[in-house]
């Protein structure tokens, strides 16, 4: 048998990658000897430093070996315990600084919309009674928020003509979504922490793009909930879903998702992943083919949730009666 030198460190990635999924799953190896697999990338930087160095000298695979191996432990890791943010790539801003901004609100009318954009710190978003929004926080001085709004529409904004300085104190947002009007809802969250509880609101469709944190969506207890479509890029989320929800589709990129809903949900899944591990197969779902499962009794004509997910290097976890919460 000849090895084909050009294609050895893809199959070595490979096998290391899928391989620790499947100890873990065996109860081989604990997953808390995992979880700090976010800390080993300036492995990659030494990987490729060695590779530089060696170049020309019969020790020249070092380099590439190193690079191999740790990319194989992380991906396998991470789709063996899932993304648990990122506080070992650099901070979002430590510092004192943070002083209070002036409290804004408003009322929309139904239907209206809200846009969120929001960079370096935490966000929580809520729903209270009423036609009236709300938002208060803090953070450094010259990074007030944007706050634009008409009768219809209000949207948030960090600003983006003034570069971050990691000495400044993270922001924090407490946003205050009426749950009156049906709503549309936006949110970008860029290195932070995020919660969006919607107990309540008429949510027509809530968007979200979460880049390098964490977000825990809960639209359980909306008192309707229609649309959501979601997109993570190394981060984690957890999406708590209603039965009356029509369709769900999201994306995970280099992160992990949860997504929960009541017992006795009525659903049509599509998954695909590249590099990626879910729990579909565990569920006791109806399996229609490698990339498409039903809950059971579900007629063609029945109505049901489409929850339709893909995930490169990622994980995907669905919870039916339990909470995204415990």
């Amino acid at each position: 048998m000849r090895i084909d030198q050009r294609l050895l460190g893809w199959g070595t990635f490979f096998v290391i990658a899928g391989a620790i999924p499947l100890l873990v799953r065996a109860d081989l190896v604990k997953t808390g000897a995992l979880s700090g697999w976010p800390s080993l990338w300036p492995l990659l930087l030494i990987g490729g430093g060695l590779g530089l160095l060696l170049r020309g000298t019969p020790f020249h695979v070092l380099g590439g070996t190193v690079s191999v191996l740790t990319a194989g432990f992380m991906i396998g890791a991470l789709l063996a315990t899932g993304f648990n943010g990122v506080p070992s790539f650099g901070g979002c801003g430590t510092g004192s600084n943070a002083t209070a901004f002036p409290d804004r609100s408003g009322e929309l009318t139904d239907p209206g919309s809200m846009t969120v954009e929001f960079d370096c710190g935490t966000l929580d978003i809520s729903a209270q009674d009423g036609d009236a929004w709300n938002f208060s926080g803090r953070g450094p001085a010259n990074r007030a928020p944007r706050v634009r709004f008409e009768t219809a529409a209000v949207r948030f904004d960090s600003p983006t003509d003034v570069a971050f300085d990691f000495s400044d104190a993270g922001s924090t947002w407490y946003v205050k979504v009426p749950r009156s009007p049906s709503l549309d809802l936006s949110v970008t969250l860029n290195a932070g922490e995020g919660t969006i509880d919607l107990t309540g609101a008429r949510v027509d469709s809530l968007d979200f793009t979460l880049n390098a944190g964490s977000l825990t969506a809960d639209l359980g207890h909306a008192r309707a909930a229609n649309q959501v479509n979601g997109t993570v890029n190394a981060g984690t989320a957890s999406v708590a879903l209603p039965p009356s929800a029509s369709s769900a589709n999201l994306t995970v990129n280099a992160g992990s998702l949860t997504v929960c809903v009541p017992a006795g949900s009525a659903l049509r899944i599509s998954w695909s992943g590249a590099l990626a591990g879910s729990n579909l197969d565990g569920l006791g779902l109806v399996k229609i083919d490698d990339n498409h499962w039903t809950t059971g009794g579900l007629g063609a004509s029945t109505p049901a949730t489409n929850l339709n997910v893909s995930a490169n290097a990622g994980s995907f976890k669905l919870l039916i009666g339990g909470s995204c919460n415990a």
